[in-house]
């Protein structure tokens, strides 16, 4: 059976999902706040499990950051405060590690920065590739410079808050070692699936897969990390060990991207859904797709259409 994730800001989204074994659903916490959170799973009346997605290490824009947009060529500010009304907001551990000429990608590579100087109104940023800034997306640092301690203190809340709901799983971000898979493990007592979201040797990968329940391929901030030639070449080496991981390997990262702003996919992302499935991928996680696109009844439609629900 292959598993179709699909990604949800409201459990209403779910009410047109057809009965299917195939479906789960994904809430990224980091796009919404507690009390959203805590709606979500009491207003949760599907028999579906629910995939709430934990930051972990992962590096993001602030949750105050202010909506605008980027020209290629422009120059931004970097602060952890938002002293201008276009400041890219970022939390302090972060600012430690910046440093002038670094390459900054943000939400999956879509925008791409260089840090040009450091001054009393925070770093200095040459835009290479505009677009909009938002809150909360993928602030990606090549290789990614943090290593996991524990949970922050908001992944605690939730995993305390959500903990005792039968149907609830866990997607944690960044994972870089067994040891955090098996720490959240311990402290939820419930399902995780650990994103291999950075630069990893493939014998930490199968030691992740040993304590976890489930892995996702995140080609979008792999994609930051490696660069697209990098990303290539990790995807095929990995696909080819994929049956030594002994896991269910999920692909996510928008594989029917097109789809956000049309109703119908590319050839390319049908012919790539159909080679997953011979590759011995597991599923697929609809991100903006079904998050914030324009068609996600489509989607549905189109599912069904190739006979995968």
């Amino acid at each position: 059976m292959f598993k179709i994730i699909i990604t949800a800001k409201d459990p209403s989204q779910l009410k047109k999902l057809p009965a299917s074994e195939n479906f789960s659903v994904r809430l990224n916490t980091s796009h919404a706040d507690d009390t959203n959170i805590k709606k979500f799973l009491e207003n949760y009346d599907y028999k579906f499990p629910l995939y709430l997605d934990l930051k972990g290490s992962k590096m993001r824009t602030g949750n105050d950051q202010k909506e605008f947009y980027l020209e290629d060529t422009d120059t931004v500010y970097i602060n952890s405060s938002c002293e201008y009304e276009e400041t890219i907001l970022i939390d302090d551990e972060v600012m430690n590690l910046i440093k002038a000429g670094m390459k900054i990608l943000i939400d999956d590579g879509k925008i791409q920065l260089e840090i040009t100087s450091f001054d009393s109104n925070g770093y200095s940023a040459r835009v290479i590739k505009g677009g909009k800034i938002r809150k909360n997306k993928g602030f990606n640092i090549s290789p990614h410079p943090i290593t996991f301690k524990t949970l922050s203190e908001r992944d605690l809340n939730i995993v305390n808050m959500s903990k005792n709901y039968d149907f609830v799983r866990y997607a944690l971000s960044f994972v870089g070692s067994s040891e955090e898979v098996n720490y959240l493990k311990n402290i939820s007592g419930k399902f995780v699936a650990a994103k291999i979201e950075r630069d990893l040797s493939f014998d930490t990968i199968a030691e992740i897969s040993g304590k976890s329940d489930e892995l996702w391929f995140c080609r979008g901030d792999l994609g930051s990390q490696l660069g697209f030639r990098k990303l290539a070449s990790f995807y095929l080496s990995f696909s080819k060990k994929m049956s030594e991981m002994n896991v269910p390997v999920i692909m996510a990262g928008e594989v029917l991207e097109f789809m956000v702003e049309n109703p119908r996919p590319t050839r390319t992302e049908i012919c790539h859904l159909y080679d997953l499935i011979d590759k011995g991928y597991s599923g697929i996680v609809l991100s903006d797709e079904t998050a914030y696109g324009k068609y996600p009844e489509e989607i549905i439609n189109f599912l069904e259409e190739m006979r995968l629900i």
